[in-house]
């Protein structure tokens, strides 16, 4: 009964991760469509959110890419370029360190990485010139 008490607490920690993810991946995909910051700034925000939920900002990669125009940062980008925001943590971050072993057997055998992706199209807004003088009739 521990075993499964203690399989289901892991689980749980698993779909916590999964969900904290997620969501940064998302909230990244949109400060990058904004076009107001760059991607070191975005990456910053991306691996603060994350420590805040418990995930160590060491073991998180974030990966920025302008589709459109590869090099491209976000706040250059023209609108509707397609931005892609890729997030990715090992799996062993995910799991319950101290709960992982049991015996000789391990819970979760899985060693590689779990990553989101993210596509947004850019909406920085185009440039606009008003013209300032009043038409005389």
């Amino acid at each position: 009964m521990l075993t499964f008490l203690v399989g289901m607490w892991d689980l749980g920690q698993l779909v916590r991760g999964l969900q904290i993810i997620s969501m940064a991946t998302r909230d990244a995909g949109r400060q990058a469509a904004c076009g107001i910051k760059t991607s070191a700034q975005i990456g910053s925000a991306v691996t603060f959110m994350m420590s805040q939920n418990g995930i160590p900002a060491t073991d998180v990669t974030f990966t920025y890419q302008n589709q459109t125009q590869p090099g491209v940062e976000p706040n250059a980008a023209t609108q509707g370029d397609l931005l892609n925001i890729t997030i990715a943590i090992p799996f062993t971050t995910l799991k319950l360190a101290s709960l992982t072993t049991m015996g000789k057997g391990v819970l979760w055998r899985h060693t590689g990485d779990v990553s989101f992706k993210s596509q947004w199209a850019s909406m920085r807004d185009l440039p606009m010139t008003i013209d300032t003088t009043i038409p005389k009739e």
